[in-house]
């Protein structure tokens, strides 16, 4: 009964309704949801089968239920509870289709529109119900007369949507351009359609046997079509382009979250293939039809079964991102850490707030404010997210919890108790450039009264680099640093001696100008290189690096020295980053820097290879 935590998208009947429905009926017990799903997905065929049916003929309909009973865009939505999305908006998109063609154009738009608050994929049904619902001896004036309350159905969830927007109780549902996608989702539905997925790498995946198969039967119908029967003529007979403009409105919608594309995204699109089909094998042989129905049917066996998904957002990658053995594997890991979060905690108190850090990113454990805490610990105050989406304001509204995973053992670990752990926190997420849950940290930290001398000395760097210069200097100065001019011989004296070999001599020289002319760049600079080179004095070589570099934005080694670091504590994303800087302050780097580039490029492969 709460607002979706999630709030990306205005689905009231798919998440909130329909799961309160359900809950009420079975008390939460997750086979109720599913045979609740598995009817929705019978009662859709059986839909689509009586739309069909008196147009194309009983055994071409049979043509299209099959293809769509068998393919496995629909075993996510049947499989997991929350694909009940899809499955409502599929099933009222055909229930209004045959309310339009009963001549009930009211009751058309009431379950168009309960649709679009299911899942707002069906959008374009008007332009399906307008082709498909058009008669010959009619003209388009009177088929647009016919359409408009579905088209007003539209325009009501339109303003609906447009409403949640502007009152900030819907968020961005994290939109690609969908031009830039459209290609990737095309290739993507085709791998749907054929059963193409594949492992590896994206690229073409024509040397799947199964999905070769398929498109040599399907060729084969439509060369050899002159030794079929031709259809017979109806003013009711829907054409190729009916069932080609339900493909593309159907795959439309993709294109706009193409770097997260699952099969079951393109379920809706599939039942104009499957018209496409009907349409195709209508009078084809018996043994033809049922041929093309079964490999197109071991296709999606073979991509059912297959054993790996998309870890990453990838508009090309060559597997779906959420698939039935995403569902059994992100199963398992839900399963296994709520039991070690009930290990660490078996009860929390009202209004605690956890923070978690290293969980595997394609386990969606965490997700939004935390619902599935919620409903674990039948607690409706109690909030989770994300280490890097730590603020002051959500760790100060009750008790909170820092819980970290071990990838080695898959155990969690409460590290709230840790000496200093507010600062160790925002060391950790200045080198991952998380700069807003670095300041929160130490905002928290200082209002409590633990801030050390070195979170005291980054904050007064964080202030700098935010532009609060004299406040910076005022930390700096209490804690006894003073900014005199004369810095210029400093950096030289001490590389001298460094030269000579006197190493205390050259650090001595570099703490005395740090502690005399602390804005002076250069000197935090050489002593960062001196102090990155021991394990022991590397936190404090990582200061320095971050006072040189926000000292001297403009200085093209700065940004280098960073990506070093960055790198050395793992973070290559990172640090490709800081490179890219580098490089943009210092294009001659490109040409002269020999040891940057193969870092650069060696960055750049390891992290096209994670995205695959």
């Amino acid at each position: 009964a709460a607002p979706d935590p999630i709030g990306n998208f205005a689905r009231p009947l798919g998440r909130q309704v329909w799961f309160w429905l359900w809950d009420r009926v079975g008390g939460g017990v997750p086979v109720v949801f599913h045979a609740a799903n598995l009817l929705l997905w019978l009662l859709a065929l059986g839909l689509f089968a009586t739309l069909l049916r008196p147009r194309v003929g009983s055994r071409a309909a049979l043509v299209a239920v099959a293809f769509l009973a068998l393919t496995h865009a629909a075993d996510v939505p049947v499989g997991w509870a929350a694909g009940s999305q899809d499955l409502l908006a599929i099933t009222f998109a055909l229930g209004s289709l045959l309310a339009l063609e009963s001549g009930a154009g009211i009751l058309a738009g009431v379950l168009l529109l309960a649709g679009l608050f299911a899942k707002e994929t069906i959008v374009g049904l008007p332009l399906i119900a307008l082709v498909f619902a058009h008669r010959r001896a009619e003209s388009w004036r009177t088929a647009l007369r016919r359409i408009a309350p579905l088209v007003l159905a539209v325009v009501i969830w339109g303003l609906m949507v447009l409403g949640l927007a502007t009152g900030r109780s819907l968020r961005s549902g994290a939109l690609a351009d969908p031009f830039s996608g459209a290609g990737a989702t095309l290739l993507a539905f085709g791998r749907t359609l054929m059963g193409a997925e594949s492992p590896g790498s994206p690229r073409l995946a024509w040397a799947e046997p199964i999905a070769l198969g398929a498109i040599a039967l399907v060729a084969l119908v439509v060369l050899f079509a002159r030794e079929i029967r031709p259809p017979r003529e109806s003013a009711e007979r829907p054409s190729l382009a009916v069932g080609l403009l339900w493909v593309i409105v159907g795959v439309t919608p993709v294109a706009f979250v193409a770097p997260i594309w699952s099969a079951y995204y393109f379920l809706f699109a599939l039942f104009g293939a499957a018209l496409v089909l009907a349409l195709l094998l209508e009078r084809a042989p018996r043994g033809v039809a049922a041929l093309v129905v079964g490999v197109l049917g071991l296709g999606a066996q073979h991509a059912r079964a297959l054993p790996v998904f998309a870890p990453e957002p990838n508009a090309w990658a060559s597997a779906s991102h959420v698939n039935r053995t995403y569902l059994e594997q992100g199963g398992a890991q839900v399963s296994h850490l709520l039991a070690e979060m009930h290990r660490l905690h078996p009860g929390l108190p009202k209004r605690t707030t956890v923070f978690f850090a290293g969980l595997p990113a394609w386990v969606s454990f965490q997700v939004a404010d935390g619902p599935l805490l919620r409903v674990a610990y039948r607690d409706t105050s109690l909030r989770s997210y994300y280490l890097v989406d730590f603020t002051r304001e959500r760790a100060e509204r009750g008790p909170w919890r820092l819980i970290q995973h071990d990838a080695t053992t898959g155990r969690l670990s409460d590290t709230s108790a840790e000496p200093q752990l507010l600062g160790s926190m925002a060391m950790s997420m200045l080198l991952r450039d998380h700069d807003e849950v670095v300041d929160g940290a130490l905002a928290l930290a200082d209002a409590r009264g633990e801030q050390s001398v070195t979170s005291r000395y980054l904050g007064a760097w964080r202030r700098w680099e935010r532009g609060e210069r004299d406040t910076a200097v005022q930390l700096l100065h209490a804690d006894g640093f003073a900014h005199a001019l004369g810095a210029e011989a400093i950096v030289p004296q001490a590389l001298a001696a460094l030269a000579a070999g006197d190493t205390v001599r050259c650090l001595t020289l570099l703490q005395r100008g740090r502690r005399e002319h602390v804005l002076d760049a250069g000197v935090h600079g050489v002593l960062a290189d001196l102090w990155l080179g021991s394990l022991a004095t590397r936190p404090d070589g990582v200061l320095e690096a971050y006072a040189a570099r926000v000292l001297a934005p403009e200085f093209p080694f700065g940004w280098r020295r960073w990506a070093t670091v960055q790198l050395a504590y793992g973070h290559r994303a990172e640090a490709a980053r800081s490179l890219e800087h580098y490089f943009a302050l210092a294009p001659q780097a490109v040409q002269e820097d020999a040891e940057a580039n193969a870092v650069r490029a060696e960055l750049q492969r390891d992290i096209a290879r994670d995205e695959r």
